[in-house]
């Protein structure tokens, strides 16, 4: 098993009214970018879907964060 899609780092999909494709946006220390190659964005999509259900569930999220807390009060 891989590390989590998530680390390649921040990436947003910007879904417009029809026809107009969505787009990808990313920024990091190089600089802010927009993707419009429709691969591109499609390969976001689907590592968007991954990370959703990767994803906690708000409790479980909760409950991770307490216990980790305790470790460090």
């Amino acid at each position: 098993m891989g590390g989590s899609p998530g680390l390649e780092g921040p990436f947003s999909i910007l879904t417009l009214p029809a026809p107009m494709p969505d787009i990808g946006y990313t920024e990091g220390p190089a600089g802010m970018f927009y993707i419009e190659d429709r691969e591109h964005v499609r390969a976001w999509t689907l590592r968007f879907g991954i990370l959703t259900e990767l994803a906690l569930s708000r409790a479980e999220s909760r409950d991770m964060i307490s216990e980790a807390a305790k470790l460090y009060a």
